[in-house]
C-alpha cells in the first residue's frame, strides 16, 4: 500500500545513500509468477530484470508487510 511502513523506510534508506550510491528501483510488480512453461522463452519484463540484477553490484529487496 502506499501508506507501507516498509516504503517508507525504503524512501528514508534511498535519501540516505544518494550521494554515494547510483539506485535503480525495479518495481516487481509487473513481473508473471514463476511458471516452468515460460522458463525457457521468459517474457520481455523477465529478461530486463534478470539482466538488472545481473548488472548490479549490490540488491537491497524491501518486501511488504502483512497486517498481523
Amino acid at each position: 500500500s502506499q501508506g507501507s511502513l516498509n516504503k517508507k523506510l525504503f524512501r528514508a534508506v534511498l535519501e540516505e545513500i544518494a550521494d554515494e550510491a547510483e539506485i535503480e528501483v525495479a518495481d516487481i510488480s509487473k513481473l508473471p509468477f514463476f511458471s516452468q512453461d515460460l522458463e525457457h522463452d521468459p517474457p520481455d519484463q523477465v529478461v530486463a530484470f534478470k539482466d538488472l540484477l545481473r548488472h548490479a553490484d549490490a540488491i537491497l529487496f524491501i518486501t511488504p508487510e502483512y497486517n498481523h
